[in-house]
């Protein structure tokens, strides 16, 4: 599994209401010394028309008119409309991360972990031979071992009680 990108958001918070105010805009207004092709040198302004970046090879420059698009388009105000979503919903991943969804089955409201208690507590095993809870839960939900014996546990049943039909 790929390892996590956390954004550092206070950061990039920072970073944006330091500079300058958007919306920012791309301009084609021949930058290029001696230009006359006024189509061709793209550059990112400001609201207030000072300039971000210009085009060119330089250590600011442009070099290509969809990458000037991009950064005016990645302005102090759509920074910010990020930072504020992207920490609305890590907050809601927070507040759900222990809640149970409730379902509703033939007008009748369940939740989710009401009904993995009740199908853990309820299995029982096909033929006369006992066997462990985590096996029967096993072949109850077609899945593997841990995962058996973790809905055991989470439930408080002993993994290992043998159970028959």
């Amino acid at each position: 599994m790929p390892e996590e990108t956390r954004i550092d958001l206070e950061s990039l918070e920072q970073k944006a209401r330091a500079a300058s105010p958007g919306p920012w805009v791309v301009h084609a207004d021949g930058m290029e010394f001696g230009s006359s092709d006024r189509s061709t040198n793209p550059g990112v302004d400001t609201a207030d028309g000072q300039v971000v970046c210009w085009w060119g090879t330089g250590l600011c420059g442009i070099p290509q008119n969809p990458d000037a698009e991009f950064i005016a388009s990645a302005n102090p105000e759509a920074v910010l409309a990020m930072v504020e979503e992207i920490r609305t919903l890590r907050q809601q991943l927070e507040e759900q991360k222990n809640t149970s969804r409730t379902i509703t089955l033939s007008g009748c409201e369940f939740t989710e972990d009401d009904l993995l208690r009740t199908a853990v507590r309820m299995v029982k095993g096909t033929t006369r031979m006992k066997q462990p809870r985590w096996v029967l839960m096993k072949d109850a939900f077609c899945c593997g071992s841990g995962v058996a014996h973790a809905l055991c546990r989470r439930y408080g049943f002993d993994p290992d009680e043998d159970l028959r039909k």
